[in-house]
């Protein structure tokens, strides 16, 4: 004989009206649980959230769900160096337990190390002195011909120790090469007050210095005299001609460089889909969140903020948020130059269609507030709605915080966000 079974996927809508209920316990794993601690955690139907739970000793619970199938989200990249993404959970009449394992996300390293070279002819080095970033130095000699011509002293490069004893040096004088061209690299400590220094025949043609963060060329760095003097420091070399600031200037603009090549790289070719999305492409994200925090605040732009926030909260409820706060501060203006006493507002509705009042206060608040959003050219849908027939607002804060609610809809999106209470959910 032959059984036969029917098989269908089902709805937690349709398993509803079983009413059949269980339990959730989500443990959570990651080296540092301390960063989601006392952080929600929510599980959706959709877009619908069913279940909030709390993490606690680095577990979350959630009782008496409705049997289904859930996304479940957790505490969005805490710390800055984790990553999350979405996962599911199926509700049993039995419960579930499940591990949530949380992704330590590797940063970009944008350590600026440097390296002084002498060249020769033809592109070539008959020298390289670069500083690791760890505390030592490694000087790579090369084969490199240094002239076309015998002119003497062609070049010298001494390492001097705090005391300026010679720690190391080799030199090209009645010779095309370094004396030591052909010893391999030498790697030695160094501490605060060790030098190099550096003699070159022509100087502003030869001697180089390069940046390992970028690869450019530092212009900053190259002597104009014969002989000069680096001062070793953290991770470069500072001409003993620079002050303190203009090499702190330096090593910040070569960094700031590097910061902003990457944001800038992101921002040009990422799609809202993708920042809607906040669990896809994570590392690349957490690259671009830490260069926007480790630029100055003068350097970070509106759109490098809006960046940050659109990868932390998606790209329409960053969008939305914009618009609604920008709609809330206008409101707010009128509302104080007009000198408004919000304690007799009964009800205003504004849309950008159509105003609706219930009385002559009303009507002219209505109005103001009308025109003065229309100014905003606000690219998409808005609703403002005021009431106070439950209890009076006092203040023109008290009003904007707990009795206005703004409906915004961006002109390509599909869902409306609303502003209530202070907080934005999406509908």
């Amino acid at each position: 004989g032959v059984i036969k079974y029917d098989y269908k996927l089902v709805k937690n809508d349709e398993i509803a009206s079983l009413n059949l209920s269980g339990n959730v316990k989500v443990n959570v794993k990651m080296d540092d649980v301390s960063l989601v601690e006392g952080q929600e955690s929510i599980l959706y139907d959709g877009t619908k959230a069913v279940a909030k739970g709390v993490v606690k000793n680095g577990v979350v619970e959630y009782t008496n769900v409705p049997v289904g199938t859930y996304r479940l989200a957790m505490p969005v990249r805490p710390g800055g160096v984790y990553g999350s993404d979405y996962t599911y959970v199926t509700v049993t009449e039995k419960g579930q337990e499940v591990d949530y394992t949380y992704t330590k996300l590797d940063g970009v390293d944008y350590n600026n190390q440097m390296w002084l070279g002498v060249a020769g002819i033809h592109g070539t080095y008959g020298i390289k002195v670069s500083n690791n970033g760890n505390g030592t130095v490694t000087i790579t000699p090369g084969g490199a011909k240094l002239a076309n011509s015998d002119a003497g002293k062609i070049a010298e490069v001494t390492i001097l120790d705090e005391n300026n004893e010679v720690v190391y040096t080799t030199k090209a004088e009645n010779s095309y090469y370094f004396d030591k061209y052909s010893e391999k690299p030498s790697t030695i400590e160094v501490k605060d007050g060790y030098k190099v220094q550096l003699y070159h025949a022509t100087p502003t043609s030869r001697v180089k210095a390069f940046s390992t963060l970028t690869g450019g060329l530092i212009n900053q760095l190259i002597p104009t005299n014969q002989t000069s003097t680096y001062e070793i420091t953290e991770n470069g070399f500072k001409l003993d001609t620079m002050t303190d600031e203009e090499y702190n200037a330096l090593e910040y603009s070569i960094f700031k460089g590097a910061l902003t090549k990457e944001i800038d790289s992101y921002l040009n070719q990422v799609t809202p889909e993708e920042l809607n999305n906040t669990g896809k492409n994570l590392v690349t994200k957490n690259n671009v969140l830490n260069a926007i925090m480790s630029l100055k605040d003068e350097d970070v732009t509106a759109e490098y903020k809006e960046l940050y926030d659109m990868i932390l909260y998606g790209h329409d409820l960053t969008v939305a948020t914009n618009a609604i706060n920008q709609m809330k501060d206008t409101l707010k203006d009128v509302l104080t130059t007009e000198a408004v006493d919000v304690s007799k507002i009964e009800e205003i509705l504004i849309t950008q269609s159509a105003v609706g009042s219930v009385s002559e206060t009303d009507k002219h608040v209505a109005n103001k507030l009308k025109t003065a959003l229309a100014g905003q050219e606000i690219k998409g849908s808005f609703g403002v709605h005021v009431s106070n027939y439950t209890s009076k607002a006092t203040t023109v804060d008290e009003l904007l915080q707990n009795k206005l609610i703004i409906s915004y809809q961006a002109s390509n999106d599909t869902a409306w966000y609303i502003l209530r209470k202070g907080k934005i959910n999406k509908q």
